[in-house]
């Protein structure tokens, strides 16, 4: 093994032991509270937070409002003629590709050092149950995507085959 690759594994055991050193500051465990069963009152809760959130809402006023008069099909066409960020849809293509990998990478690295406690079957069990849950969160968000996708029907802009609303890329971004 070459020292290069002795350094990366040596720095992953010290960030994964780092995220395993404190605790929120709830005093519990990142991952800790998680239940397959988490009651009503939670989702209500849930549910009414992410309502008054304007990082909730505000995106989906702005979806709607770009539907009037197809404006958001407008500035589609629009943005495919001038390319006016990447220059051609190549580029946008792997800059979309590569945005969406870094998350993948940031949600990696977030899992690795959240405070999880003292090293041991806590820690492990408590990670275990978040990445469960990230997991999980990922694939019915794939699933809703999917699904959205064959019932709007919305061609890409480019007129390829394949569905483009809501967007894959977007969705599993935003998990």
């Amino acid at each position: 093994m070459n020292l290069c690759r002795w350094f990366g594994l040596l720095f992953a055991i010290m960030f994964l032991m780092t995220g395993c050193s404190g605790l929120l500051s709830n005093g519990h465990r990142w991952g800790e509270d998680v239940t397959v069963s988490p009651g009503w009152g939670k989702v209500k809760a849930s549910a009414w937070n992410a309502l008054k959130s304007p990082e909730v809402w505000a995106p989906a006023a702005t979806a709607l409002a770009l539907q009037v008069e197809d404006y958001d099909g407008r500035l589609s066409d629009w943005a495919l003629r001038h390319n006016p960020v990447f220059g051609n849809e190549d580029d946008a293509s792997d800059a979309s590709d590569n945005l969406r990998a870094a998350t993948y990478v940031a949600y990696g690295v977030s899992f690795l050092a959240a405070p999880s406690g003292p090293v041991g079957g806590d820690c492990t069990l408590a990670k275990g149950k978040a990445l469960g849950v990230g997991l999980a969160t990922y694939g019915l968000t794939d699933a809703t995507t999917g699904l959205l996708k064959d019932s709007t029907g919305r061609d890409r802009p480019d007129k390829r085959k394949d569905s483009s609303f809501p967007s894959a890329h977007a969705s599993q971004a935003s998990v």
